[in-house]
């Protein structure tokens, strides 16, 4: 997997190509990634990015002590041009 982002943040394109490999390889055991001689390689370059607002943790009294139940999750979202 090859990742560029020219002018944005250099830890940019190491973290989009290990969560892509994750995500690729993690319900197929016969996937895995390799540098050296792949088989196959997927490009991505990022043109635009914006730091996602910090998700808000809600505390009540109906999921208190209980993790994931009530807190609200972040979103990301990509778009993909061929």
């Amino acid at each position: 997997m090859v990742v560029t982002a020219a002018g944005l943040q250099q830890d940019l394109p190491t973290d989009l190509k290990s969560t892509l490999e994750s995500l690729l390889i993690r319900d197929d055991s016969r996937l895995r990634t390799e540098d050296a001689h792949p088989d196959t390689v997927i490009s991505c370059r990022i043109t635009s990015y914006s730091q996602p607002a910090a998700a808000a943790h809600l505390a009540g009294s109906a999921g208190a002590g209980r993790k994931g139940r009530n807190a609200e999750r972040g979103h990301a979202s990509a778009s993909l041009a061929s």
